[in-house]
């Protein structure tokens, strides 16, 4: 109900969204979902703009959410997951713990080698570190999303940092979800299991 207050002390792309997200229909639990933060913490980080007027909590409405559906792939074939990330060390753990499970993984330290060959590749899902040189992680996941061919492939960013203003960018550029580094095996198989599927049973017979 007045930006300028906003407009004045937010990063122009915090204010971008939050403004778009401010249409009366948008609740907060929905924006935490959207940043992948807990409703109290979205909640706290508005408060002070709700306590200077600048934002107006309206009444709560019964929104019915259309359900997300993504297609999983079959249970015969390993997903392959690309992973991003100029760090060794984090390309080295992504793929134990994947291969480990049965995923098939491609690791790719360099941001300009990783977009150059991406198309050829065309993984199930990318894992995409957020501060790497040349090319940041924003920066490419928004290119990708631009393509038609990756316009619904699932795209995680990897990040030490776990701001609030973070995970807005995530947002803005087209990821899906935001994992902190360092994460634990169950995070990271939990991020992965949601979007491709767990892998196919190994194994003979019963």
């Amino acid at each position: 109900v007045n930006p300028l207050p906003l407009q004045q002390s937010l990063p122009a792309p915090v204010f971008k969204a939050l403004s778009e997200w401010s249409d009366g229909k948008t609740s907060i639990r929905q924006m935490g979902r959207y940043l992948g933060r807990d409703t109290l913490v979205v909640a706290k980080a508005i408060y002070p703009y709700v306590r200077q007027g600048a934002i107006h909590l309206s009444d709560p409405v019964l929104i019915i959410e259309p359900q997300r559906t993504r297609p999983l792939k079959p249970s015969d074939k390993p997903a392959h997951i690309l992973c991003i990330d100029d760090s060794m060390a984090i390309q080295k753990t992504v793929e134990f713990i994947l291969q480990n499970e049965g995923y098939q993984v491609t690791t790719i330290g360099n941001p300009l080698k990783a977009l150059g060959q991406v198309f050829l590749l065309n993984p199930d899902m990318i894992l995409c570190d957020v501060a790497m040189p040349k090319l940041d992680g924003y920066e490419l996941c928004a290119m990708l999303r631009k393509s038609s061919q990756f316009r619904e492939t699932p795209m995680i960013m990897l990040t030490g940092k776990d701001g609030f203003t973070d995970r807005l960018k995530a947002r803005m550029a087209g990821a899906n979800e935001f994992l902190s580094k360092p994460f634990s095996e169950r995070e990271l198989l939990t991020v992965v299991e949601s979007y491709v599927g767990p892998p196919p049973k190994r194994g003979g017979g019963e």
